[in-house]
């Protein structure tokens, strides 16, 4: 390339040369065909053509005469570029280097957009005519001081018949080729979008992309391997050129809508606020004055109406795209939101049809044990009434006075009556306080009905809490005994014949006896290795990866340190059981070697659930509001207000009634009493 000077009027032009022999009819044609696509392609981003010659017998030299670039090629500016980030890294002082680049604005990131928009601009203008340059590079882009950018050289260009031809032409290598040309492959208009955004990159970070010798290079392109960005690369640039120099050629867009992308406001201002290259300005301030410049450049461009049509329907199609999709997106949610509803109501249904088969069964249950009662209390009143007779008729016999003076039924005689005095209520045996030499037992039914009948329904006779009492044997196994000793502040009537325990108040229990519950019977069959085993299963909102992992010590009844939960609204701990489902009438807690009274749990709520995932499927056992046992006593044994579902996961969730700025609880450990059912 070489700058002449007009003779006449003293313009200067670029003026590019060819060396051929006069009868050469292959370069005589193809240059010729240069000329013509040259002369036919008129656009602000497109090097005119000034004029040419051809060779003849005494000079075989050819030029084409275009305007005079007074920067140069975007080679010579990469270059520049790169020598300025070369002296900023090595931290040489040089002032006249310095001044050069942040005194001329076209090294700044507005006019390195707008010398990125010209080539796409003026490749979009080449495509539309179905022309493939086929030979994009720095060296074939001239550049003036206004950062205007025009494409030139047009030797390996080449038109095609429709946009979508593919052509296998032989063409020159250089490391903006496509990897489909490298490879072999035939090609079409797009692996001028693959060199445009090598290009581009370079232009923005400043420096060539890739240094390695071809044959190095070429093999990683065709690997897939492309350059790295920056960590504070644009994002909307990045996707851009990722697509632009995708392995697919289908997956290239084409240049309408790279043009798109690059007229975006929010992609200007990204790149503006950003360091990319050697000089970067991030004046937010300007970036708005500076947006209107490089759109009023970009209407400068498209000076071709039907261009400009063209991009004004590709963005109304793009937002139509970007439209369908939100719909479409918004319409997949309430899709879902429509099935969470259908499957919570499902689940609203199905818990309320337990309900009611429970509600049927209890009062089933009550009808036969109330018809049962009445049945004996009438078969004891009749016994009653015989037994009567007959020490009326044994008096009458032994005392012949008396039964002349009166045959009928004597209400005193009776009332002196041993037998009498056992079934009334004033008798002592039927108080509800025993000795303990007294071989009576105790019922939940009247106190004075004969120790022979137990009144427990039927179908509760085959179950024992999990408060029973060790040291009382039950005659019939039930499904889970508890051997331990009754939990502090928990003590029971004698057994009868069948498994049955009241609740009351008792003294001078051992302290740990509250922690023998449930859990503490599953420690004791898996040889204390509940986790291990995958019998059970605990989570929480821990406080750290140290609690994270003393989640396991929570059914350890030996440990005297505390997890801790997150400060966070409504923490919580989870126990999963794996093969068993539990109903719970009692539960404790406990809290040790925690002094901080902020941490101690006083509102919680203890909840089941067999859906743990679903939010809408637990179900509350027990609620505590400002609760003060485990402040005072550091543990304690609560009674649960719903003692009728069975449940395989009980969560235990702190409340935050008083507290707007929620520190989390401590826990050292939990135990269950009730009943179990295996899986």
């Amino acid at each position: 390339m070489y700058l002449v000077q007009h003779k006449t009027n003293q313009s200067y032009f670029s003026m590019r040369l060819s060396q051929f022999k006069v009868n050469d009819s292959y370069q005589i044609n193809k240059f010729t065909e240069e000329v013509e696509l040259m002369s036919a392609c008129r656009h602000a981003s497109i090097s005119p053509l000034k004029g040419f010659f051809l060779p003849n017998e005494q000079d075989e030299t050819a030029a084409i005469l275009t305007d005079y670039m007074n920067v140069g090629t975007v080679k010579n500016y990469i270059d520049q570029c790169a020598q300025y980030n070369l002296s900023i890294q090595g931290q040489n002082n040089n002032i006249q280097a310095n001044s050069i680049y942040q005194n001329n604005s076209i090294y700044n990131t507005f006019h390195k957009m707008k010398i990125i928009l010209g080539i796409a601009v003026g490749m979009m203008y080449l495509h539309s005519k179905n022309i493939i340059f086929a030979d994009l590079r720095p060296e074939n882009i001239f550049l003036n001081d206004q950062a205007e950018s025009k494409i030139f050289n047009f030797s390996n260009a080449k038109t095609l018949s429709h946009s979508d031809d593919c052509i296998n032409d032989p063409m020159e290598f250089s490391q903006y080729t496509a990897p489909e040309v490298l490879s072999g492959q035939c090609y079409d208009l797009k692996i001028d979008v693959y060199a445009f955004a090598l290009i581009s990159f370079e232009i923005l970070i400043g420096k060539i992309a890739f240094s390695q010798n071809p044959t190095e290079y070429f093999n990683k392109i065709c690997n897939g391997e492309r350059p790295a960005f920056p960590p504070t690369f644009p994002l909307m640039l990045k996707t851009l050129f990722e697509r632009c120099w995708d392995s697919n050629p289908l997956n290239r867009p084409k240049f309408n809508e790279i043009v798109y992308v690059l007229s975006n406001r929010e992609a200007f201002i990204q790149v503006c606020s950003i360091p990319t290259g050697a000089y970067a300005t991030n004046d937010n301030q300007s970036s708005e004055k500076e947006f209107e410049e490089y759109s009023l450049y970009l209407t400068q461009l498209l000076t071709d109406k039907e261009e400009s049509n063209k991009l004004s329907l590709f963005s109304l199609q793009s937002k139509l795209i970007q439209q369908n999709q939100d719909i479409s997106k918004v319409n997949s949610q309430f899709s879902n939101f429509r099935r969470e509803i259908a499957k919570t109501r499902e689940n609203l249904l199905n818990e309320l049809a337990l309900l009611r088969n429970e509600k049927i069964e209890t009062q089933k249950m009550f009808t036969d044990t109330i018809k049962k009662q009445s049945e004996m209390i009438n078969q004891l009143l009749e016994q009653n009434h015989k037994l009567s007779e007959e020490l009326k008729l044994f008096k009458a016999e032994s005392n012949p006075q008396s039964h002349k003076r009166n045959s009928s039924f004597d209400d005193t005689v009776v009332e002196d009556s041993p037998l009498v005095n056992f079934y009334s209520r004033s008798d002592s045996k039927s108080s509800f306080t025993l000795s303990n030499d007294d071989e009576e037992y105790k019922y939940a039914s009247l106190p004075g009905i004969s120790p022979q009948f137990n009144f427990v329904p039927s179908n509760m006779r085959q179950r024992t809490s999990g408060l029973a009492n060790p040291q009382i044997q039950p005659r019939r196994s039930s499904e889970f005994n508890m051997k331990s000793l009754p939990p502090e502040g928990m003590v029971f009537q004698k057994q009868t014949s069948q498994p049955f325990i009241q609740l009351g108040i008792a003294e001078n229990e051992r302290k740990n006896d509250i922690f023998r519950g449930i859990l503490d019977k599953l420690n004791n069959d898996y040889q204390h290795n509940l986790i291990n085993s995958k019998i059970v299963f605990i989570t929480g909102t821990s406080f750290s990866e140290s609690d994270q992992n003393n989640l396991r010590n929570i059914v350890n009844y030996n440990w005297n340190s505390f997890w801790r939960s997150a400060p966070m609204n409504s923490p919580y701990i989870q126990i999963m059981l794996n093969y068993q489902a539990i109903t719970i009438t009692a539960y404790s807690l406990r809290v040790c070697g925690c002094d901080d009274q902020n941490v101690m749990l006083k509102s919680w709520v203890l909840e089941g659930s067999n859906n743990p995932n679903n939010p809408h499927c637990w179900v509350e056992i027990d609620t505590r509001i400002n609760c003060p046992q485990l402040c005072e006593k550091h543990e304690a044994l609560f009674k649960t207000k719903n003692t009728t579902g069975v449940f395989r996961c009980i969560r235990l969730r702190q409340t935050n009634f008083l507290n707007s700025n929620p520190v989390g609880f401590a826990l050292t450990n939990i135990e269950f009493y009730g009943q179990v059912k295996k899986l």
